[in-house]
């Protein structure tokens, strides 16, 4: 999900700073899946994986403005 230092970070947070820091590093996490899902969308027969992917990005940065 992220590298040792972001997950360390992310330990010791709490609140708000821990929501957006999990936030943002869920998102990165997310769009990593679309990019290796490109494989299956372009010669796959499931095309709602990044469709999936995709809501969840953006619902996750709507809670980002809400923090």
């Amino acid at each position: 999900m992220g590298s040792d230092v972001q997950v360390q970070e992310l330990a010791v947070a709490s609140g708000a700073v821990f929501d957006r820091l999990f936030l943002q590093l869920m998102i990165v996490h997310h769009r990593g899946v679309i990019e290796m899902s490109d494989t299956e969308l372009t010669g796959g027969d499931n095309p709602a994986i990044k469709t999936g992917q995709t809501a969840e990005i953006a619902e996750m940065q709507q809670l980002l403005g809400v923090i």
